[in-house]
């Protein structure tokens, strides 16, 4: 959708971690109006809906705006959030983003509480391993296997990351999916801005007639899309990275990486052929780490099935 430049500009003031919610959700304002342009009056009459929302309000765009074609300074990219805007997300997340038993917990990122840094809506996901840990056997096998209290450390434990920042932490969990978007050039022209490099902190970006990409460096975060204001560059593909075997404890280990760029049908084939080689090899207690440290990474490989077309 086309934005005015009084409208941009006003949203831009917005702090960077909601910023790009709060662009949806002008859009998605303006739509339900019947409208295909941005202008500063819709923004300033979705700033009552959108403040009353789960996203902090935007600051009160620039009341005179002298000459519409004059060069304006670039906005700060990144503004830290408030105390209180902190703590927002913070309740949110824990209210909307998975669950949490006696024997097992599904953790998602603060994307499940609106934010906008994530390249993928993982709650479906979310649900989805809840209900298939709830009929696995997961939580009757752990019953019978632990003698004692039952600690963090013994929970079967699956975390969702919607972008490259990983707050969730799915590398020390025992299954994890961390959403991804591949960046191509778009279809319009590159306007030599520097927005994009600014925000990629791989360094993964050239510009030369346009963004070239280096893919060995890219972490398909999805940044240098969502700041390109002319749309220069595209996604050409998303889906998700799944990662086994993460855990901390005397024998730490970080998670495998299975499968990468997979959709969401892969990604529930490979979860429950995890579960179905965590109960069939599991002795006692044992993470799937340490399963998988034990009995080697190719029993599980056998049970991807469909998937294994996309194991690395």
């Amino acid at each position: 959708m086309d934005w005015d430049r009084e409208a941009a500009a006003a949203v831009e003031r917005a702090p960077f971690f909601v910023r790009r919610m709060v662009r949806r959700k002008v859009e998605d304002y303006v739509a339900a109006r019947g409208g295909a342009r941005v202008t500063l009056a819709d923004v300033q009459s979705a700033r009552q809906q959108l403040a009353g929302g789960t996203a902090p309000q935007m600051p009160a765009p620039p009341v005179d705006v002298a000459d519409r074609d004059a060069p304006q300074a670039r906005p700060t990219l990144e503004v830290p959030l408030s105390e209180a805007e902190l703590r927002a997300v913070e309740r949110l997340t824990q209210e909307k983003a998975g669950c949490d038993t006696r024997y097992y917990s599904v953790r998602a990122c603060g994307a499940a509480a609106g934010c906008p840094l994530g390249v993928a809506d993982c709650s479906g996901l979310a649900d989805a391993f809840a209900a298939r840990l709830a009929a696995s056997g997961v939580e009757s096998y752990l019953r019978s296997a632990i003698k004692g209290p039952v600690l963090t450390h013994h929970k079967f434990r699956v975390v969702l990351a919607a972008c490259a920042n990983n707050c969730s932490e799915p590398q020390i969990a025992d299954f994890a999916v961390v959403a991804q978007a591949r960046p191509v050039p778009g279809e319009n022209e590159c306007c030599d801005c520097g927005r994009c490099l600014e925000v990629c902190r791989e360094g993964a970006i050239e510009l030369r007639n346009g963004p070239c990409f280096d893919y060995q460096l890219c972490h398909n975060c999805g940044r240098c899309e969502a700041n390109c204001q002319t749309e220069a560059i595209g996604v050409a593909q998303r889906g998700y990275d799944v990662l086994v075997g993460g855990k901390l404890g005397r024998h730490a280990r970080l998670a495998t990486r299975i499968l990468t760029m997979a959709d969401e049908a892969a990604v529930l084939r490979a979860f429950d052929a995890t579960l179905d080689f965590y109960l069939a090899e599991a002795r006692g207690p044992e993470r799937l780490g340490a399963v998988l440290a034990r009995v080697g990474l190719g029993r599980l490989e056998t049970r991807l099935g469909e998937g294994a077309d996309q194991v690395l």
